[in-house]
């Protein structure tokens, strides 16, 4: 492996590619622009990929290379700036979050000292996680998996070295090839089954770190030395990277194929502006190229150097802002995040990345390890306390204290996203009296509505010592031969269903669902069909069917409307909504409904029930409790004030 690279130095079309990296994601991330920003993180994976590896096998050539030297300057680069920003960020959401968002940023945070918020994320991305552009450390998920990367790759190169045989360019460029293909070929192959993980887990996003890894080790003998001729490859690679910035969106499936345009750009980029080589001797080469010199300019250079700064304090900022926002920012508020990350990201850099990184502060290798473990500890010791507690219930003024549930893991007690296999092979969750031997009179069926409905479901079997079973899952319509986005899925875990209710002969089934959004999706008049039709089957194998319409759907998120309302002064009802024409399940007026009552079904419609008789308007809260968990999930309080009198009324009727 010796002379693979004989020289490496500093050069500043690098940094300036970091600007063109952290630019895009930023105004992304803003909402001013560059729709497809977020591949900036892709071209940053390639960048650390390249400059990690450069610097190995540079002091591996000389016979100093370190594990401890190598995460010394991992831990200086890294922790300091973090460490600042995420104390920042959890003293702010003591005073901008509400309790279960306190407690999920607590969580994050201790996540992300342990190396793995990218995990945290992947398995918080389910359907009650929250909105995604609200959580305040959602961004550290990219550090984890470049931290991630930094566990094996040293150590393999390392290996390798220590192997006489294996001490080529060949060899490790033939296993960072491997490694790119699997990594890619498991990207593609996962992206649309597990979009999640192939987004956030290292495994389908290693090959964009090893591209930089590759170039690192490319033979700098391949370099053309036409000058045109590099010019042109570097322009390519770098419009390979801004026309993503330009047309991709938010649907676009990323990472997989939509990733390799700026992941090959950057690297193509990288390569051919390579100069000062020892193996590049000529005048040509050792000549910046025009798209380097403009990289290499003080703007590019000097956003290039706050840029790791620039990219930790925006999130926050974003992320606050988006919790709070009840509607869509102005362009004023959204130019006055863009100035204060700037601002904040050069005092960063100024007063607390630079004296770290030249030793200024902690300077030997035992004053930074004891830095980067006393305050990893304390981070974590803080995310746990405040995820622990709940989010610090107490900490809500006295007016909201009885709106909230003191554990919010109270509202999600009965989320299950079943499948067909838990229906066939009756798994069926419980609820009410009895257990698995008792013949089932109520099962509840339908998707995040129906979960949010169960604990007044719970109550009511209780009461009556009845037992019950539910079949749920999120986003699914409660509708034989109407799927959601996975179809086939949906088929069987319905078709599952009437089989279930059959074999068991369960005399009543209750139809929850978000109307609303299933009725959207198609033709309605072939939905309302659909439905007239489920009725009908489940009536020919002696089941009731009982169609509970949906709760009403507010404008705002509940919990943060009457947070505002309290803070501002004002009453709940300037966020509520209020009746309209809808039915509750599919169109307006009540001739739908009169349709579905005549095939048998028995209608329950809670509406009535949030109607505040003073204002007209659907009520936030009763008794001081709120409804709602979001705009339209009820919480806990809600379905037992709302659902429990009104299953007692029909049922017993």
């Amino acid at each position: 492996m010796s002379n693979l690279i004989k020289k490496f130095e500093y050069r500043p079309e690098i940094d300036g590619l970091r600007a063109v990296a952290v630019l895009p994601v930023v105004f992304y991330h803003i909402g001013l622009g560059f729709p497809g920003g977020f591949v900036g993180v892709d071209v940053f994976f390639v960048i650390s990929g390249y400059l990690i590896t450069s610097l190995i096998i540079k002091e591996l050539n000389e016979g100093r290379f370190s594990f401890a030297d190598f995460w010394g300057r991992r831990a200086r680069r890294i922790i300091p700036a973090l460490a600042i920003v995420t104390i920042v960020t959890l003293i702010a959401g003591w005073f901008l979050l509400l309790p279960i968002q306190y407690a999920d940023l607590g969580k994050s945070a201790s996540y992300m000292v342990l190396l793995i918020a990218n995990v945290y994320f992947y398995l918080g991305t389910g359907y009650f996680a929250g909105v995604s552009e609200a959580k305040p450390l959602l961004h550290t998920w990219s550090l984890a998996v470049e931290e991630q990367f930094y566990l094996f790759v040293p150590l393999v190169i390392f290996m390798m070295y220590r192997i006489r045989f294996l001490r080529t360019r060949n060899h490790l460029l033939l296993l960072f090839g491997i490694g790119i293909c699997l990594s890619f070929g498991l990207g593609v192959y996962a992206l649309p089954k597990h979009p999640a993980a192939t987004f956030y887990l290292l495994p389908t996003r290693a090959w964009e770190l090893l591209c930089g890894s590759f170039i690192a080790l490319f033979p700098v003998s391949l370099l053309p030395s036409n000058r045109f001729v590099r010019e042109a490859l570097s322009w390519i690679g770098l419009m390979a990277i801004l026309i993503p910035c330009w047309v991709y969106t938010k649907n676009t499936p990323f990472p997989g194929m939509a990733a390799v345009p700026p992941c090959l750009g950057a690297a193509l980029l990288i390569f051919a502006t390579l100069r000062n080589s020892a193996a590049a001797s000529t005048d040509e080469l050792q000549t910046p190229l025009f798209s380097a010199s403009i990289l290499s300019s003080r703007p590019f250079v000097f956003i290039g150097l706050i840029s790791y700064s620039l990219y930790l304090w925006h999130w926050p900022l974003v992320g606050f802002s988006n919790y709070w926002a009840l509607d869509p920012m102005p362009t004023s508020v959204r130019l006055g995040i863009l100035v204060l990350s700037v601002l904040l990201a050069v005092l960063s850099w100024r007063f607390v990345e630079t004296p770290f990184r030249r030793k200024k502060i902690c300077h030997s290798r035992t004053g930074i390890f004891i830095f980067s473990i006393s305050t990893a500890g304390l981070l974590f010791g803080f995310g746990w306390l405040i995820s622990s507690s709940g989010g610090f219930h107490s900490r809500l003024p006295q007016s909201l204290k009885n709106a909230f549930a003191q554990n919010p893991k109270d509202d999600l007690k009965f989320v299950a996203n079943l499948g067909e296999q838990d229906v066939l092979s009756n798994k069926l969750p419980m609820i009410g009296a009895g257990d698995r031997r008792d013949e089932v009179e109520i099962l509840v069926w339908g998707d995040s509505h129906a979960m949010a409905a169960m604990p007044a479901f719970d109550d009511y079997c209780r009461r009556h010592r009845i037992a019950g079973r539910y079949a749920t899952h999120s986003s699914l319509a409660p509708v034989l031969n109407w799927y959601g986005k996975d179809s086939s899925a949906s088929k069987r875990f319905n078709e599952a269903v009437l089989q279930y209710v059959a074999k068991n002969n369960i005399p009543n089934i209750f139809l929850i669902g978000c109307w609303i959004q299933h009725s959207q999706k198609s033709n309605l008049e072939n939905f309302q069909k659909s439905i007239e039709s489920t009725i009908k089957e489940f009536m020919a194998v002696g089941c009731q069917p009982w169609v509970v319409l949906m709760v009403p759907n507010h404008y705002y998120e509940v919990p943060k409307a009457l947070a505002l309302a309290d803070f501002l002064g004002k009453t709940e009802s300037v966020y509520c909504s209020k009746p309209d024409g809808w039915n509750g399940i599919a169109g307006k007026g009540l001739d739908f409904v009169r349709i579905m009552e005549n095939a048998g079904a028995r209608v329950i419609d809670p509406r009535p029930e949030f109607i505040c008789p003073e204002t007209g308007h659907y009520r936030m809260t009763l008794e001081g409790k709120s409804l709602y968990r979001d705009r339209h999930h009820l919480s806990m309080e809600g379905a037992q004030a709302i659902l429990l009198p009104l299953l007692e009324r029909n049922l017993n009727r």
